[in-house]
């Protein structure tokens, strides 16, 4: 049962290209196609119209008015007659002075945009944080697939030669089945992390709308001068940006209410024609008037109950909470990027003890290989060395990850993620890519087993394995 050859190890993955896209295509991507950021974009385009508005308050107003009236009866002798009116006027309405009002709320209008344009500005950083952050996860799970797989493949070669010694009477039975044991836990490993490298690879379409075909660990930005720097760079921060826009919003609400004290000064006038039609008139007899107005109104507040003064008081109340969230947002900011950046200084440190870790282990795996031939070492030594490297494989690859992630997660609350390629926005329309032809990945892992990918995308592998002491050293024949 266990000399059966080991065949058909299926990996779960989409079709790859001849090259790697990197991570600055995904956030031009993110950038462009994101729906949050265009629903951002789109707010930020409601308060650009709301300005539009209140600028409108403070110009002249025209407007034209027409009737007719038709009488059948006199309204004096209740005779029955014919006879109506017509006529048609323009009146105009131009404010003159209204206390500072019309200009405070174009302010209050102003800053709201400015607000709005700083929130569009951490949307597009936190959504490319994100998808920075879900790429790097993706390659993770690319190399933990791969890591497994090369597992999977030494575990079932490791016990199609343990059955063999036990032909010869080198090994025992309870060392064939620690070896299927082994076997089993890989093929479990592997299905966990090809589920992951789904879960992955759907991440990062939600962002972008598109499948990453292929990637490459991308160069971890370096934000220790940022941080060095952090009272400077967090000046330019869009959360603070957008705060202090509010503050300066709810102040221009504290002026707005005041110059409710006020008087208010319009002009109004109008032009108008009108003709009267009575019974039996000729047309030379009908009466055509021109009328024009020109008025000036004032409207000076003298008691309103004291509602003025409270609205003042809760405006200003306003102005004191936004500034102490300010405060709030500023603290919270530079704690979160402190501990960020050391828990981004830790995983460079693991990723470099891990590497030295990875190396490590293969050339331990490789001793024990010799040892095992002498019978040093037994069939357990030679699995637990294996399972070590792929331990440290991941691990490693964890690491990196998470460096990644940090780096970008700290330049996005600075604000400081830039767009590298400026592209037209168009709609976006969410289509699930052609399968590729069918091309051979040459795994980057350890073993560097190549992998033939079919027309449907599946990532496969069929052939028998033969144990080599050298490490990362494999053998592949047809099933």
């Amino acid at each position: 049962m266990y000399g059966r050859t080991f065949a058909s190890i299926v990996v779960l993955f989409w079709g790859l290209p001849a090259h790697a896209q990197e991570l600055r295509v995904v956030l031009d991507d993110t950038f462009a196609s994101d729906p949050q950021i265009r629903i951002a974009r789109a707010n930020t385009e409601q308060t650009q119209a709301s300005l539009d508005l209140a600028r409108t308050e403070g110009r002249p107003r025209l407007s034209l008015t027409t009737y007719a009236s038709i009488e059948t009866v006199d309204p004096q002798s209740f005779y029955s007659r014919k006879g109506g009116r017509f006529g048609a006027g323009i009146d105009a309405d131009v404010p003159i002075f209204s206390g500072g009002e019309i200009r405070y709320r174009i302010r209050s209008a102003r800053y709201v945009r400015d607000e709005s344009l700083a929130t569009l500005d951490e949307t597009i950083n936190a959504r490319k944080a994100l998808a920075a952050e879900r790429y790097a996860d993706l390659i993770r799970d690319i190399a933990v697939v791969g890591s497994n797989a090369d597992q999977l493949a030494d575990m079932a070669a490791t016990l199609n030669a343990s059955v063999e010694r036990r032909r010869h009477g080198d090994l025992t039975d309870t060392d064939i089945h620690q070896a299927a044991a082994r076997l089993a836990t890989s093929q479990a490993s592997l299905a966990r992390a090809r589920s992951a490298l789904t879960q992955s690879q759907e991440g990062v379409r939600e962002i972008t709308g598109e499948y990453v075909r292929d990637a490459s660990w991308p160069e971890t930005p370096s934000v220790d001068g940022d941080v060095a720097d952090l009272a400077r760079r967090l000046v330019d921060a869009p959360a603070l940006r957008a705060a202090d826009a509010r503050i300066a919003g709810a102040r221009a609400v504290v002026d707005i209410q005041r110059s409710q004290r006020l008087p208010r000064l319009s002009l109004t006038g109008g032009i108008k024609r009108a003709n009267d039609l009575d019974d039996g008139q000729s047309i030379a007899a009908r009466r055509f008037r021109w009328s024009t107005s020109v008025g000036l109104t004032l409207g000076i507040p003298l008691f309103r109950g004291g509602a003025i003064t409270a609205r003042v008081r809760q405006a200003e109340a306003f102005v004191s909470a936004n500034q102490w969230q300010r405060a709030a947002i500023e603290r919270d900011l530079t704690s979160t990027i402190r501990a960020r950046y050391s828990q981004l200084q830790a995983a460079e440190r693991r990723a470099e003890a891990l590497s030295s870790a990875v190396d490590a282990a293969k050339r331990a795996a490789y001793g024990v290989g010799l040892e095992s031939k002498e019978g040093w070492r037994t069939v357990l030594d030679i699995l637990n060395a294996r399972s070590e490297i792929t331990q440290n494989e991941i691990a490693l690859a964890s690491a990196r990850s998470e460096k990644v992630a940090l780096a970008y997660s700290i330049l996005s609350l600075m604000g400081r993620i830039p767009t590298t390629v400026a592209r037209e926005i168009t709609p976006v329309t969410f289509k699930r890519a052609a399968p590729t032809e069918r091309v051979i990945r040459i795994a980057s892992t350890p073993a560097q087993i190549k992998y033939p990918v079919d027309a449907l995308g599946l990532w496969t592998w069929q052939g028998s394995t033969t144990w080599s002491l050298a490490p990362g050293s494999h053998s592949a024949g047809k099933a």
